[in-house]
Formats: C-alpha cells, sequence, structure tokens
C-alpha cells in the first residue's frame, strides 16, 4: 500500500519522540480485551496510571471485555482457577485497583465506539482483541482526530500469532492525515494505525491463523491444543507496555510498531521519523 505522500518533505529524517496534545483536561485509559494480550497488559496500565498519578496528572483507567474466566483460559492467560466463572474485565480491575493504589472501572460489555465520550480528554485506547470486529470499533474511534492537527484519540494495538506478534501504536486510519505527522521537525505527531498498515486486520482474521489452524478456533482453543506458544502474550504485552510507559511516563518514544517471531528471536521495530513510515506503509503486508 504505497503512500499517496511523501513524508519525507518534512524537514526532519532522525527517529523522533511521538508529542502528545497538552491541552486536557484529563487523560483516559482503556482496556479493550481482557483475555490473552489484555490480562497480561493490565497490570502495566494500573502501575502507569499510578506513576502518572503522583505526577499530579488526572488520569481516568477503564477496563473493558463481555467474557468470564473459564477454565480452558489458565493457564495462558493471567488468571487463577478461584477467579473460574468471574467477568475478565472486573476480575483485573478489583485486583490491579488493590494492587497499584488506583480506580478502575470495569465494563463487563462488547466495546462499542459510542461507549467513549472525549471531549477535552485525551484517550489511549490499548486494543487486546482478537477479531475483525473489535478493531473495526476501535479504529472508528480514530475517525474523532480527522480534524484535528493533534489527535485526542491513539489507539496501541496488540496482536499474535501462533508465535509472532506486533504492537503498533497509531492515531489515523488514512495516509492523507500523516502529512503534517512532522510539522515540527523535533517531534511526530501522527502516527498510521493498524486499520492503516493492516487493513486485513479489521476485516478478516489473521491469515497465519488461518494458514496454521484448523477451523475459526478461539485463541484459548489454541492455547489447549498447544497450537499457540504459551509465552506469546506475555512478551505483545511485555512491548505494549514498555511503549505505553515510554509514551505516557518518560514521553520518549521513538518507535511506533514493533514485530517479533519467537520461532527465530528475531524483532523489527518502525521509528518515528518519516523514511520508517513510508517503508512501513510501502512494506508491511500482514500481521
Amino acid at each position: 500500500m504505497p503512500p499517496t505522500t511523501k513524508l519525507t518533505a518534512a524537514k526532519t529524517t532522525q527517529s523522533v519522540p511521538i508529542r502528545l496534545r497538552d491541552d486536557y483536561q484529563q487523560l483516559k485509559i482503556v482496556l479493550v480485551g481482557c483475555g490473552g494480550n489484555g490480562s497480561h497488559m493490565a497490570e502495566a496500565i494500573a502501575r502507569v496510571g499510578s506513576l502518572l498519578t503522583q505526577q499530579g496528572q488526572k488520569v481516568d483507567l477503564l477496563f473493558i471485555d463481555p467474557d468470564h474466566v473459564e477454565k480452558g483460559n489458565i493457564p495462558r492467560q493471567n488468571f487463577s482457577a478461584a477467579e473460574i466463572g468471574l467477568n475478565k474485565a472486573q476480575t483485573l480491575a478489583l485486583r490491579y485497583s488493590a494492587k497499584w493504589g488506583v480506580t478502575i472501572k470495569a465494563i463487563p460489555a462488547s466495546f462499542e465506539s459510542n461507549m467513549l465520550h472525549y471531549y477535552s480528554e485525551l484517550t489511549i485506547l490499548l486494543g487486546c482483541v482478537d477479531n475483525p470486529a473489535g478493531r473495526a470499533a476501535l479504529a472508528q474511534c480514530l475517525e474523532q482526530n480527522n480534524q484535528e492537527r493533534s489527535p485526542r484519540v491513539w489507539w496501541l494495538d496488540l496482536g499474535n500469532g501462533l508465535d509472532t506478534g506486533q504492537v503498533v501504536l497509531g492515531s489515523a486510519n488514512q495516509v492523507e492525515r500523516l502529512k503534517t505527522a512532522f510539522y515540527l521537525s523535533s517531534v511526530c505527531t501522527i502516527t498510521p494505525s493498524a486499520a492503516c498498515i493492516h487493513p486485513e486486520l479489521v476485516t478478516e482474521q489473521s491469515s497465519q491463523l488461518k494458514t496454521k489452524t484448523v477451523g475459526e478456533q478461539s485463541c484459548a482453543q489454541l492455547a489447549m491444543t498447544n497450537a499457540q506458544m504459551p509465552a506469546v502474550n506475555q512478551m505483545t504485552a511485555a512491548i505494549g507496555a514498555a511503549m505505553l510507559t515510554k509514551l505516557l511516563v518518560t514521553c520518549d518514544l521513538k518507535y511506533w510498531a514493533s514485530y517479533f517471531d519467537l520461532s527465530t528471536g528475531k524483532q523489527v521495530s518502525y521509528a518515528t521519523s518519516p523514511a520508517a513510515i513510508e517503508d512501513a506503509l510501502v512494506n508491511v503486508k500482514s500481521t
């Protein structure tokens, strides 16, 4: 998918930090999906919320998932046998609220884009869903950025295959929106979303999952048949946690997408530079 504009027309050619807008009254961090990746990502969100609160920021944390803990979720997902039958979002919210001393709200329902109201808020969506409908709803939230030079909504998407995974931080679904990403040469203010560089994620299941599994099995079913490497979710969440922390706490995140393959030990990340974003738009075909 070649870009329709040359980002290298901007002054900078080096990797620069991602800069979020600062004219907001409250930061909202929303975890959508509390299963394989989400259950491992939940504590990182609580930790970041605690750190930001200590810095004096007003932070609103929210976990969303309609599912309940099942026997087949253990041990790949971050739950115990004692939690079987409980709602995943509520269970993680209660656990990490107590551990980190922060308030975490939970909604035991499927995510819909109209659940969130942004107005003067800056919202970070942590997408940990494994189906096209869920990602399509997350992608729809970014449409609110179309009239904004500095986005109010960002989507950090976590996804994995059998032994591979990717984490993509984006705020734009259309390539045209990237024209002003480097209007300030010292920072990057817009990056392509998972829906922009991997449109198949919002329309169909991962091609890798289709070729290596039989039928439309869930992540839990894949884990039970040993078709999915147990450590793949921890790895995906660890990368997501690092990106979230560098984005919000240390404010020095200089890459927006990272891919790994546990079968080879390789990991590749795309820097926040015009050339790297152009390269990703041209060459990234699938997860």
